[in-house]
C-alpha cells in the first residue's frame, strides 16, 4: 500500500499559519512563512497564486477599538504640542457685569435712584458743595447744603460742629463724608450723617477728579435761550444781552432777604437767572450789554425753567470778553 504523502502546499501552510498567528498585521505573518518554510522541508514549490494569497493576508489588520481609544490622546499631543489650551470668551449678556458689580464694592454718587437701600449700610461719600443755605437758629445745630457731580444733584443735612464747618465760601469745593448712611422718606432717597459720620471740606487747591469735572465746567459750549430752555438738570453757561435788572425783597424764615434777578435776551428768546447770594451793583455794567455766566445752574420753578447763579469765590463767573458780535448785531435790530 502506498504511503500517504505529507507534502503541504505553500497556501495551505500559510492558512494554517494565519490562524496561530495572534491579531497584529502581515509583519508578523511573513515571518512566521518564511521560518516555516526554511524549517520544513516538505513544502512543495511555490505555485503562482502563493505571493496573492500572502499579499492578502499581510494587509494590515484593524485595530481594536481599545487601542484606538488609548491612541487617540497621544496622537492629538503630538500634532499640536504648541498649542495653548482654549479660553471661552466673555459672556455676550449682561450677566457677567452684574456678577463682577456684585462682588465689587460700590460707589455712592448724587443720583440716588440707583443706590440700593440696603439695612445697616454705611459708606463713604464725596461730592461738589454747590448751595449752602443759612444755619438754622434753633438747637441743635444743623446746616443743610446741595451737593452735585457728574452724575446728579443731592442734599444732606450737616449737624453740630459740622453744620459751622461749611460756609458759603466752600461753594464749589470737594467735601468728604464717611460712614453715611441712606434714607427713604415719601418715596424719596436722601442721605443721612448719624453719631459716627465725619466730615471734610478740602481746599480750593486741592487736586482730584470732582475737582478737574467742576473746572471743566467753564469750558462747557455756550448756550443761547433756546438750548438753555431744552437743556437737563445741570450746570451750564448761558450768554445774551442784560435787558433788565430786578431786586425783590422775599421773607425767608422770617428774615427780609433781596432775590437778584437777571433777565437776559437773544434771538432765540429770554432767560431769567435768580442768586440770593449776588447784589445788583455786580452787574450794573453790564446793563443792555452782552454778557456771559459760566457754571449756571438749571432748575424748575413753577413750571418754567430758570437759572440759579452759584454763589462764593468758586461758583457761578461771569465776563463781557467773549465774541458778542452775533449778541450785538440783534440788540441793534
Amino acid at each position: 500500500m502506498k504511503p500517504t504523502s505529507t507534502k503541504r502546499s505553500r497556501s495551505e501552510a500559510a492558512a494554517a499559519t494565519a490562524s496561530d498567528c495572534p491579531i497584529g498585521g502581515g509583519a508578523a505573518f511573513a515571518i512566521t512563512l518564511d521560518e516555516a518554510a526554511r524549517s520544513d522541508p516538505e513544502f512543495e514549490t511555490p505555485i503562482t497564486a502563493a505571493p496573492a494569497a500572502a499579499s492578502a493576508m499581510s494587509a494590515p489588520a484593524p485595530v481594536a477599538p481599545l487601542d484606538l481609544a488609548i491612541a487617540a490622546p497621544a496622537a492629538v499631543n503630538a500634532m499640536a504640542p504648541d498649542q495653548h489650551p482654549r479660553v471661552a470668551p466673555p459672556a455676550p449678556g449682561g450677566n457677567r457685569a452684574r456678577f463682577l458689580a456684585g462682588v465689587q464694592p460700590s460707589r455712592v454718587s448724587c443720583d440716588l435712584s440707583n443706590v440700593a437701600v440696603t439695612p445697616g449700610l454705611r459708606f463713604s461719600f464725596e461730592a461738589i458743595i454747590t448751595v449752602v443755605y443759612p444755619a438754622s437758629t434753633s438747637p441743635p445745630e444743623r446746616r443743610y447744603i446741595e451737593l452735585a457731580d457728574a452724575h446728579g444733584f443731592t442734599g444732606i443735612t450737616c449737624w453740630n460742629s459740622y453744620a459751622n464747618a461749611v460756609t458759603p465760601d466752600c461753594v464749589g469745593r470737594v467735601v468728604k463724608f464717611t460712614r453715611l448712611a441712606l434714607t427713604v422718606h415719601n418715596g424719596k432717597k436722601s442721605l443721612s450723617m448719624s453719631k459716627e459720620s465725619t466730615m471734610h471740606v478740602e481746599l480750593p487747591s486741592h487736586v482730584s477728579l470732582l475737582a478737574e469735572w467742576w473746572h471743566g465746567l467753564l469750558a462747557q459750549p455756550i448756550l443761547n435761550a433756546l438750548h438753555f430752555h431744552d437743556a437737563c438738570a445741570g450746570i451750564v453757561n448761558v450768554s445774551g444781552i442784560l435787558g433788565l435788572i430786578q431786586v425783590e425783597e422775599k421773607l425767608v424764615k422770617g428774615q427780609p432777604k433781596n432775590l437778584l434777578i437777571l433777565h437776559l435776551t437773544d434771538s432765540s428768546g429770554r432767560i431769567e437767572v435768580r442768586s440770593w447770594n449776588h447784589d445788583d451793583t455786580d452787574f450794573k455794567q453790564f446793563q443792555e450789554q452782552p454778557v456771559l455766566l459760566k457754571r449756571v445752574r438749571v432748575v424748575l420753578f413753577a413750571g418754567q425753567k430758570v437759572g440759579e447763579m452759584l454763589g462764593g469765590p468758586n461758583g457761578t463767573t461771569w465776563t463781557s470778553d467773549f465774541d458778542s458780535s452775533a449778541l450785538r448785531e440783534y440788540w441793534q435790530q
